[in-house]
C-alpha cells in the first residue's frame, strides 16, 4: 500500500505543470521521511502559491496520515 500511495503521489505531482519543482521535492521528502515529515510539510506550506499547490499539499499530507 505504501508503494502504491507513493506512486499515486508522484504521478499527481509530476502531472501538474503549475506546481513548483521545489514544492514537489518537499512533498516527496515529507512522504518518504517519517521522522522529518513535519519539517518538510512546514516548509512546503510556505511555498503554496495557488489552489493546485494547496490541493497537492493536503493530498500528500493525507497520504502520510493514512500510513
Amino acid at each position: 500500500m505504501k508503494k502504491f500511495s507513493l506512486c499515486v503521489l508522484l504521478l499527481i505531482l509530476y502531472s501538474q505543470q503549475t506546481v513548483a519543482q521545489e514544492l514537489k521535492e518537499l512533498l516527496i521528502n515529507a512522504y518518504t521521511s517519517r521522522d522529518s515529515s513535519d519539517y518538510y510539510f512546514k516548509i512546503a506550506k510556505s511555498k503554496i502559491k495557488n489552489k493546485e499547490d494547496e490541493t497537492q499539499y493536503f493530498f500528500a499530507k493525507m497520504l502520510v496520515l493514512q500510513i
